[in-house]
């Protein structure tokens, strides 16, 4: 198959160009759509005769134009970060396909691999689809299923799935390219993993559990901060862990109630407490929360809000 493949993730770029090459199957990219892109990978593609095409903003007339003019029998779509419309989808002759980072229909949106740690799943997935107008609701290519391990934060899982991914895409276009081949609906319960917002960053002592926040933390704290406010000013949270040691029954929720020497100090929540080991203050640098915890004469008894 004849495929042009949009990203702009050079791991990604990479890790399928490579499989493809030695493959059987016949499959060959024409050309590489990005927006960013090494110029080490860049001139690695052109010297095996891949076009590599910016995408500088095109309108999706003048877009969709340029794509005609490869023929392509399928678009392979991996983080590229644009919004495609209807003839998109027409270009091709078998479809445009994409790796989505959970087992549809479960997690369908921009963030499933965060969602799925915030939520406590011990599972996600790779699944390969065709894509059309619609969130992530296309036809079943191919899916594979993976645990998520313990602790495991939101970067360590997405870069573990983008390593297995190339090889995931390989195996669904070999299956694709099998005479007779039907992709499946998607079946079983729906969920969503949109977009995270600065906002959703806010810890509420008052409210959540540790439990919640250590997942939070986990979660979302590569692409927003986690935080929350000491005597009126911002402290991100960068580093803690849960503890079923809440102090004492009359402890509020947001009290510091005990100091680790040399790593930090422990705050009551509405279930157990969070050991609080890095932040990084409105301002400053990050820091060891002992350490912050000494510069602002933190005691016993302090709020965070």
């Amino acid at each position: 198959m004849k495929i042009v493949l949009f990203s702009s993730s050079d791991f990604f770029i990479d890790g399928i160009y490579g499989a493809l090459s030695e493959s059987k199957g016949g499959h060959k990219i024409s050309a590489v759509i990005y927006k960013e892109i090494s110029p080490t990978l860049s001139q690695k593609l052109i010297s095996s005769g891949v076009e590599v095409i910016r995408d500088a903003g095109f309108d999706d007339e003048n877009f969709n134009r340029m794509l005609k003019k490869y023929s392509a029998d399928l678009f392979v779509v991996v983080s590229f970060g644009r919004i495609f419309t209807g003839e998109f989808f027409r270009l091709p002759a078998k479809g445009a396909v994409n790796v989505h980072f959970s087992a549809l229909p479960s997690y369908r949106g921009a963030a499933p691999v965060e969602w799925a740690i915030y939520n406590g799943e011990k599972e996600t997935g790779i699944t390969v689809f065709f894509i059309n107008e619609k969130l992530d609701e296309g036809d079943i290519i191919l899916r594979r299923i993976f645990e998520i391990r313990p602790f495991e934060t939101a970067r360590v899982l997405r870069e573990r799935l983008f390593a297995l991914s190339s090889g995931i895409l390989k195996e669904a276009l070999d299956e694709l390219s099998k005479p007779g081949f039907k992709a499946q609906p998607q079946k079983g319960k729906v969920s969503f993993a949109p977009l995270l917002r600065k906002e959703m960053g806010k810890v509420d002592f008052s409210a959540d559990s540790a439990n919640m926040i250590f997942r939070k933390i986990i979660a979302f704290s590569d692409k927003i901060n986690i935080y929350t406010f000491y005597r009126g000013k911002r402290v991100i949270l960068k580093d803690a862990s849960e503890t079923t040691d809440g102090g004492k029954e009359d402890i509020k929720p947001g009290c510091v109630f005990e100091f680790v020497k040399g790593v930090g100090f422990k705050v009551r929540c509405t279930s157990g407490s969070l050991f609080v080991k890095e932040v990084k203050p409105e301002g400053g640098r990050q820091m060891s929360a002992f350490e912050f915890a000494i510069g602002q004469r933190i005691t016993l008894g302090d709020i965070f809000k």
